[in-house]
């Protein structure tokens, strides 16, 4: 299943709000049965929404939407999305229920407020916001595409997309289609022109017959990424042999995403070491 996820925000564009949703769902989709194929960021106009989901629809199962469903007028994307779609904007009962219930909870009248929630695309489905106010939305074409929009505060993206829409995507996915995962192999004091190139010039090759590869370089060392499918532990074990009895072995210091904190934690409760800390500079930084 191919999802392109389209980030709807002038203030995005404008810099003056960080975009994260893209990577935290990036990270989530990876080891699971649906590939994310593209993101982009758009203007919040009815006509850049209207042209981006055109788009999205030729190459994608699924094309998922992140913000503009607040209460202000820039808030279009539901407009746009029901006059894409040549559906008439209506009140909904069900999803004024959901709202009023939401508001409920925070000690609030929904009746009092001018948000406008319940007006709805006919034949679209609400899905609820565990953690906001803002209903989602969920269509399927007559193609078998599917639509859906969630809010683009973070929170709200991640809860609601963890917690409904990927339950519901999951009903679509085709049981024959496999699992995915990244597998890391992280190394320490040597770059990546030095490895490729100098020391092991055929580990490129040689791990791309197990799957997609990519070399990850950072402040201090350099991980290198197998995306597997398939037998996946097989791979993974194939993958060690390759590379144990290579010249890299003696810079691998890690097999896996692991942060060095979570490992030497992982090797600290194994031994029932603990940890003291007296802070100042830091502010608590080492402790957290």
């Amino acid at each position: 299943m191919k999802l392109e996820l389209i980030i709807v925000g002038n203030e995005l564009l404008q810099g003056k709000t960080h975009e994260s949703n893209g990577f935290w769902l990036a990270s989530f989709l990876l080891s699971r049965k649906i590939k994310l194929t593209k993101m982009s960021i758009i203007a919040d106009t009815i006509e850049e929404i209207q042209a981006s989901v055109k788009l999205a629809m030729k190459n994608n199962d699924v094309v998922l939407l992140s913000g503009g469903l607040g209460p202000t007028r820039d808030d279009v994307t539901k407009w746009a999305l029901g006059e894409l779609f040549d559906k008439d904007i209506i009140k909904n009962q069900e999803v004024l229920k959901i709202v009023s219930e939401q508001y409920e909870k925070r000690g609030k009248d929904y009746k009092q407020a001018k948000a406008r929630y319940e007006e709805f695309p006919i034949d679209f489905k609400p899905i609820k916001n565990p953690v906001g106010l803002a209903p989602g939305l969920f269509f399927e074409t007559n193609e078998k595409k599917l639509v859906l929009a969630a809010p683009g505060v973070p929170r709200e993206f991640k809860v609601m997309f963890e917690e409904e829409i990927y339950p519901l995507l999951e009903k679509n996915i085709e049981a024959k289609e496999q699992k995915r995962e990244l597998f890391v192999i992280r190394t320490k004091g040597i770059g990546e022109e030095y490895i490729f190139h100098h020391l092991t010039p055929h580990l490129w090759t040689e791990l791309s017959q197990f799957g997609s590869v990519s070399s990850l370089p950072q402040i201090m060392n350099v991980d290198i990424a197998v995306l597997l499918e398939g037998d996946i532990q097989e791979k993974k074990k194939q993958i060690t042999e390759l590379i144990t009895t290579s010249a890299l072995n003696e810079y691998v210091w890690h097999y896996g995403s692991e942060k060095l904190e979570e490992i030497i934690l992982m090797h600290a409760k194994e031994k029932k070491i603990t940890f003291g800390f007296a802070e100042s500079c830091t502010g608590g930084l080492n402790a957290s």
